[in-house]
């Protein structure tokens, strides 16, 4: 197999596993949503913070991963990410939501359901 096919198949499972690392951020910020309870500003300012944080490491990504330059395959494989996670998303997010509601209440905090 030619060195460049190598190279770009490489390229689509490093842009696969960006989107999923981007998906589980994002559940993270749910999992935090969930366990504190925010107000609309808060969650609008979050997800403004978010988004600009996305913003900048995808660029930074896809400059050093192809110099910049946009190719199909990079949103094919930020959409394949994003849905392989999702498929086991629910699983990982209610464990983790367990985990650190666990941890909240043995630090003395509750937990409003």
């Amino acid at each position: 197999m030619p060195d460049f096919i190598v190279e770009e198949i490489k390229e689509v499972l490093l842009v696969m596993a960006y989107g999923m690392a981007l998906t589980f951020s994002y559940d993270l910020l749910r999992i935090i949503r969930r366990i504190i309870k925010h107000c609309n500003v808060a969650v609008s300012v979050e997800d403004i913070i978010f988004w600009l944080f996305v913003s900048y490491t995808t660029l930074v990504f896809i400059i050093k991963i192809d110099d910049g330059g946009l190719r199909v395959y990079f949103f094919i494989g930020l959409i394949c990410g994003t849905i392989l996670y999702k498929t086991v998303s629910k699983f990982i997010l209610k464990k983790l939501t367990e985990l650190f509601t666990i941890r909240k209440k043995k630090r003395g905090g509750t937990h409003e359901s």
